[in-house]
């Protein structure tokens, strides 16, 4: 289990509400890696350290990884937004690409990606 796991979060799980871990959901401008858990034996969970800032929300949406789609978009757009502290302009820009290769190649399970991964895609855009 991922060492920075130190929250837990209230989830309904076959009508039942249940304590679950959850990674600590990072501060406006703490800059870390970005950690993703799914466990399927905990009703699907998917845990995030990363704060949904930005994108359409509806009852099925959410942060998804291991494949190209909303969710994942979604995911890749905020991670960028927090890293850019909010800048919408570039998030919009450059989500897809960046949910290309850091969301929709991670593991189904989850995992992480680097924060210096982050900052140098970042970096190399605005340079």
């Amino acid at each position: 289990m991922i060492k920075e796991i130190t929250d837990f979060v209230m989830k309904r799980i076959n009508g039942e509400r249940e304590i679950i871990p959850a990674p600590r959901v990072l501060k406006p401008r703490e800059l870390a890696d970005v950690i993703t858990i799914r466990d399927d034996n905990l009703g699907s969970q998917r845990c995030t350290n990363i704060s949904w800032v930005f994108g359409d929300w509806h009852p099925n949406a959410g942060f998804e990884w291991g494949y190209s789609g909303q969710g994942p978009t979604d995911f890749a757009a905020n991670i960028l937004m927090h890293f850019t502290e909010h800048d919408e302009k570039f998030s919009l820009e450059h989500r897809i690409e960046f949910r290309e290769k850091f969301v929709a190649t991670m593991p189904r399970e989850g995992g992480r990606i680097k924060k210096e991964d982050i900052l140098q895609f970042i970096a190399g855009k605005t340079a």
